[in-house]
C-alpha cells in the first residue's frame, strides 16, 4: 500500500513537468506556422484586416497556454500537497525511522521531522523524545536543526505539562 502511494506521488511530477515541456514544444512550431499563415492573411485582407486576426488569435493563444499552466500548477499543488501531509500511524518502525533521518539531506531532514510524530513510529510521547534525544547529531545543520529543536521543545513542554496534571485534566 505505501510503495503504492509514493509511487503515485513520485509519477505526479514529472507528469506535470512533462505536460509543461510538450506545452511548450507544441506552441513554437504552432507559431512559426501562424507566423506564416498571417503573413499570407496580410496579402489577403490587407494590413488592418491581418493585425485584427493576428490580435484575436494571440489572445486565443494566451487563453489557451494560461489553461496549461493553471492545470500543470494545480498538478505541482496537489504532490506537494501530499509530500507535507504528516507520516500514517506506525508507518516506520524507529529503526527505519533513523535509516532514513541518517540518509536523507539536511532539508530532507527538516522534512522527514514536519511530518513525523510518536504515532508514525508506533511510540509514546515519552519513547519519541528519547529517541529524538538519541538522533540529536544526525541533525547538525540547519534547516533540520531548527526544527529538531523546535519539536524537541514543544514534545518536552507538553509532557511537562502531563506530568503537572494540566493537560487533560477539567
Amino acid at each position: 500500500m505505501r510503495k503504492a502511494s509514493q509511487q503515485k506521488f513520485v509519477n505526479r511530477v514529472p507528469r506535470a513537468l512533462g505536460t509543461a515541456f510538450l506545452v511548450f514544444t507544441a506552441t513554437m512550431p504552432a507559431a512559426l506556422t501562424g507566423a506564416w499563415v498571417f503573413a499570407r492573411l496580410d496579402q489577403w485582407l490587407g494590413s488592418m484586416g491581418a493585425q485584427i486576426v493576428i490580435t484575436l488569435a494571440i489572445i486565443a493563444g494566451l487563453i489557451v497556454l494560461s489553461k496549461q499552466c493553471w492545470n500543470v500548477a494545480k498538478k505541482l499543488a496537489i504532490a506537494l500537497a501530499i509530500a507535507r501531509q504528516p507520516y500514517r500511524p506506525c508507518q516506520f518502525t524507529p529503526a527505519q525511522w533513523q535509516a532514513m533521518v541518517k540518509n536523507a539531506t539536511p532539508h530532507g531532514k527538516e522534512s522527514i521531522l514536519q511530518r513525523t510524530n510518536h504515532q508514525a513510529l508506533g511510540l509514546e510521547p515519552r519513547q519519541f523524545l528519547d529517541l529524538l534525544r538519541d538522533m540529536r547529531k544526525s541533525f547538525e545543520t540547519d534547516p533540520a536543526l531548527g526544527t529538531y529543536w523546535r519539536m524537541r521543545h514543544e514534545l518536552e513542554q507538553i509532557l511537562r505539562q502531563e506530568q503537572q496534571g494540566g493537560v487533560g485534566s477539567p
